[in-house]
């Protein structure tokens, strides 16, 4: 394999790449790079991610691990489909117009979802003695969705999608295509 040739430093970089750093932040983890200027930093990374043996070492390593995980690409496009489609008025209850409780909602829903936050509503009301006292007089529910640009990004990044302009070659369209084939087996 063409990994068994690299130094333990373009290992750790690939490693780090494969993991979802950016080049620059792999070469700074791999490399003493705690001196260099940030400039150098960023074109030494693109230096290395254009030598064809780190990058199909990265490859192998995101392929690696996309198997570990048990992601396939169907998987992915599946979930993505789910959050680009979530209406969030399938989180309304029809008869009462509130937000459902989550045991009520779809599956689809819920992931869709990334944060809940409840604040209650207190007031003044008047008891039946004719004093105030305070009472929690409603409640009011933020709901949060999954960011569905960011999240396809990471997704479209992880597969390989996005590629630098300085980066696209055919060796790495290949690269791509092997990866994208062994996935969907």
């Amino acid at each position: 394999m063409a990994y068994d040739k690299l130094t333990d430093k373009q290992e750790k970089f690939a490693q780090y790449v494969a993991e979802g750093q950016t080049y620059s932040d792999a070469y700074k983890n791999a490399y003493n790079a705690s001196k260099m200027a940030i400039n150098t930093i960023y074109v030494r990374s693109s230096e290395l991610m254009s030598d064809s043996k780190i990058t199909v070492r990265v490859a192998e390593l995101k392929k690696d691990a996309v198997k570990r995980s048990e992601i396939t690409l169907d998987n992915v496009l599946i979930e993505m489909k789910n959050w680009l489609f979530f209406d969030p008025i399938s989180l309304i209850d029809e008869e009462t117009e509130c937000v459902k409780k989550l045991k009520d909602m779809s599956k689809e829903s819920r992931m869709s979802i990334s944060e809940i936050t409840v604040s209650e509503i207190w007031g003044n009301v008047e008891g039946p003695d004719g004093k105030n006292h305070r009472e929690q007089i409603g409640e009011l529910k933020k709901i949060k969705f999954i960011d569905k640009r960011a999240t396809a990004d990471m997704f479209m990044k992880k597969f390989g999608a996005y590629l630098d302009e300085k980066e696209v070659n055919n060796e790495n369209l290949e690269i791509i295509k092997e990866i994208i084939e062994s996935i969907k087996k």
